[in-house]
């Protein structure tokens, strides 16, 4: 199950849809440098990301790092373009 609180660290959780996405939602306003809890569709906590800045609630977190120009996927399908060098953070 998805955590959300931390005694800490900020944690927030996020969604990713598809096992192909590359982006996950959060579902609150995040802010920098809190940990993301990544979760599927059915509540499951795959993983955790660092957000090294602020996002705001119903924004976007990268799963992984991204080169200028690589598709940003998600629910399986490319919805933009990365336009800046992002670091992996997983």
């Amino acid at each position: 199950m998805c955590s959300e609180t931390s005694e800490k660290v900020m944690r927030v959780k996020s969604v990713v849809i598809a096992e192909k996405d590359n982006v996950a939602t959060v579902l609150d306003e995040v802010r920098k440098d809190s940990v993301v809890d990544v979760c599927n569709k059915k509540n499951e906590h795959l993983y955790q990301v660092n957000a090294l800045e602020a996002i705001p609630k119903g924004n976007k977190i990268a799963l992984k790092g991204f080169e200028v120009g690589e598709s940003v996927i998600k629910y399986k399908n490319v919805i933009g373009i990365a336009t800046k060098k992002l670091k992996k953070v997983l």
